[in-house]
């Protein structure tokens, strides 16, 4: 391809494009009801996504980051959060009193 004397490659498409087709969101196929299942875009062979509940995502408990005084296992839960963060992207944070967790992106 030639543009302006310069010649171009041309890029690789992707064989599977339906990842980039105009497709009704799946809040609105529920609310209409045409929605019988799972998408099969959405869908993923057990087999094929590996050993994944394996993957150790830190646990950060925020009642040790709320104490007004600083102590050591608020400087541990600080540290913790860090590296989430910085390594993850991502953690779950730990409420102990309701035995509930939430997973956080950052």
């Amino acid at each position: 391809m030639e543009t302006e004397g310069k010649t171009m490659r041309m890029e690789t498409v992707p064989e599977n494009l339906e990842w980039s087709l105009s497709t009704a969101s799946v809040q609105e196929l529920m609310k209409d009801q045409r929605l019988d299942g799972v998408l099969p875009r959405y869908s993923r062979d057990v087999d094929a996504i590996g050993d994944i509940c394996e993957v150790d995502v830190p646990h950060i408990d925020m009642a040790k980051l709320m104490k007004e005084e600083y102590n050591n296992s608020q400087k541990t839960e600080l540290l913790k959060l860090r590296s989430a963060c910085k390594d993850w992207g991502t953690f779950q944070e730990c409420v102990r009193n309701l035995m509930k967790c939430n997973l956080i992106d950052t």
